[in-house]
């Protein structure tokens, strides 16, 4: 997404409803995380300014970068219970950015609508990954929880 620094508009973007093309999306979730945020605080600066704006447009911002600290911190946990518990908190950001960017009043622009929709696109996928990856975590730490159990107990049953 590309924004005029001078007049504050939307350039060269797909059409509303439509995705951006496979090969402008990066799979690398720190990269794609970071350009989201980079992205929203591009998009805002667009919008028209009113009181009812100004607030949800904070919260939009500071929603967007905490979901790229939460990837950050993800990546750095210990222990797969850890990863699982801040991957959930990724995909929390990306749901509560959605929330903000939705409620940005554009005012019947064109340029403002199709951005927003394809900043609230980008968050929307970004909740479906990291719900992915939350699921896909959750199976493998229930595997390994049950192995764990298995050793533990050395298959004796306990007296009753």
């Amino acid at each position: 997404m590309t924004f005029d620094n001078q007049n504050q508009t939307l350039d060269s973007l797909p059409a509303r409803g439509q995705r951006r093309p496979q090969q402008q999306r990066s799979f690398d979730l720190e990269a794609r995380t970071y350009d989201f945020a980079r992205d929203v605080r591009k998009f805002v600066k667009t919008l028209p300014q009113n009181p009812g704006n100004d607030e949800d447009i904070r919260q939009a911002v500071r929603a967007s970068g905490d979901l790229g600290v939460a990837y950050l911190d993800a990546n750095d946990c210990r222990d797969k219970g850890e990863f699982v518990v801040c991957i959930k908190g990724c995909q929390r950001q990306a749901k509560e950015c959605l929330y903000w960017l939705r409620l940005l009043d554009t005012e019947g622009d064109p340029g403002c609508e199709a951005g927003r929709d394809l900043v609230a696109q980008e968050a929307w996928e970004l909740s479906k990954i990291f719900g992915a990856i939350y699921r896909r975590s959750i199976g493998e730490a229930g595997r390994s929880l049950r192995r764990d159990g298995e050793d533990e107990d050395d298959g004796q049953q306990e007296e009753a």
